[in-house]
C-alpha cells in the first residue's frame, strides 16, 4: 500500500512503461495504417498510454479486417512475436490489451480469431 502513496514512480515501472511505448512505436512504424490511431490517442490523453493504444489498435482491426486483411494479419503476427520473444512486460501488454480485447464471437471483427497463431490462441478465451 505504501507504494501506491509514493508520488515518485518506481524505476521498474518507468522502465516497463518505456519498453511498452517503444513497442507501440515499433508497431506503428511497421504498420503506418495504424499511426493515426496512435497519434489520436496521444493527442487525446496528452501522453502515450501503450495499453490503451493497443486496445484501440485492436478496435481498428475489428472495424478494418475485411479491407485491410494483410495489415491485420501482420499486426497479429507482430503480437504473436511479442508474446513469444518479448519481455514479460510486453507479453502481458499484448495479452491483456490485445488478445483479451478481441471482439466476442457475435461482434463485428470476431473473425480476426481465424488469423491467430498458436501462441495467441492459448490466451484467447474463445479459442480454447
Amino acid at each position: 500500500m505504501d507504494e501506491l502513496m509514493d508520488p515518485k514512480p518506481d524505476q521498474e515501472i518507468l522502465r516497463r512503461r518505456q519498453e511498452e511505448s517503444e513497442a507501440i512505436w515499433d508497431l506503428a512504424l511497421r504498420f503506418p495504417e495504424i499511426e493515426p490511431v496512435v497519434q489520436e490517442d496521444i493527442e487525446y490523453y496528452g501522453e502515450m498510454f501503450p495499453n490503451l493504444i493497443l486496445s484501440d489498435v485492436v478496435r481498428w482491426m475489428s472495424n478494418n479486417a475485411e479491407v485491410n486483411q494483410d495489415v491485420c494479419r501482420g499486426i497479429l503476427r507482430w503480437m504473436e512475436e511479442m508474446v513469444e520473444t518479448g519481455s514479460e512486460a510486453i507479453a502481458t501488454m499484448v495479452v491483456v490489451s490485445g488478445v483479451e480485447m478481441l471482439p466476442s464471437p457475435d461482434e463485428v471483427g470476431a473473425d480476426l480469431r481465424r488469423w491467430l497463431g498458436p501462441v495467441l490462441r492459448k490466451y484467447d478465451g474463445w479459442s480454447r
